[in-house]
Order: structure tokens, then sequence, then C-alpha cells
């Protein structure tokens, strides 16, 4: 569906999606051959026309995939990677990330996607800047979208870390 990348890290991927099952791309690569590192891929019930879209990757211990997830719990990493890309095939969002948390895997209004509903965001934001370990105001409104990039913590068994973003539609320059 598109490809993410962030400057300064090593998150430089394709996101894949498989609607009838979405976790196909956890144990395969971009070419469908089995992989151990999988290939990020968006959530259940998230496309890239959703209020908010989960894209899932592992945390690799060679630093692969989206262990620079977990950097961004760091106030120092947070401040200096600021942004990253969404490259769809009709457009390219602006990715302004603006909270980064540690969850569980069984957080419902992360992981749950009633949460993500326009009439939902609010209560959404609110949970998500009650319960952050890393945020800036980028104001977020109701006509945005988000995106949630979310890989495992090391140092939990089901621990979660989550760096939410604001999209922005990339504006072209004029020649």
């Amino acid at each position: 569906v598109g490809w993410l990348k962030i400057p300064g890290t090593r998150i430089d991927y394709p996101v894949m999606s498989r609607a009838s099952d979405p976790e196909y791309y956890l144990h395969r690569a971009f070419d469908e051959s089995r992989s151990s590192g999988g290939t990020p891929f968006l959530g259940q019930l998230s496309d890239k026309d959703s209020t908010c879209m989960i894209v899932y990757g592992h945390n690799m211990k060679n630093g692969g995939m989206f262990a620079d997830v977990a950097d961004f719990t760091n106030k120092e990493y947070f401040e200096t990677h600021q942004k990253g890309k969404l490259y769809l095939t009709d457009a390219t969002r602006k990715i302004r990330f603006f909270a980064c948390m540690k969850v569980t895997a069984a957080d419902a209004k992360i992981y749950h996607p009633d949460g993500y509903r326009k009439e939902n965001l609010k209560d959404l934001l609110d949970y998500i800047q009650a319960n952050v370990v890393q945020y800036r105001d980028v104001n977020v409104a109701d006509e945005n979208s988000l995106i949630a990039l979310s890989t495992c913590s090391e140092a939990e068994t089901n621990g979660r870390v989550v760096l939410i973003g604001k999209l922005e539609r990339e504006v072209a320059e004029k020649q």
C-alpha cells in the first residue's frame, strides 16, 4: 500500500496489506517468501484512508524493521527525529510525530479499531496525552488522520512501543 521512511533511522520499508489475513506479513518478506523479520504491515481494519492506521513491525535485535521505534522513548531521540514520510500510490503524506507510548498488547484504546473513528478522535487524543512517555503538540484537528507505528518492547513480554504521528498532505512545489 505504500512505503514508510523516517530520515535518520533505519526505517525505510514497504508497508503491506492483506485483508484476508492481516498478519500474513508478520513472517513474510515483501516478495511473500518466509522471513523471520517479516515486513511492516497494516493492522486489521486499517487502510490508507483510515482515520488512524496502525502499522506493525518487528523489533529486531539486529536493529532492523521497527527496532528504531523503541528508541523514540528516549527524549533526545524523540526530539531529533520529528518527521517521516508515507509514500502512497496516489500521494505522499508527511508525518509529524507527536507521541510515543509504552502500552501492552491488550491496550484496547490503542489496538481497538473503534477508537479510531472521527467521532472518537478527541477521546483517543486525550488518552494518548495522558499516557505518553514523550509528547509534543502538533495541533491535531478533527480533519487530520493519524499513523501509529507499533513494535514489541524488549523489556516486557506483552509490552509494546507505539509511535504516533499526524499525517499531512504534501503539497507539490510550483515550478
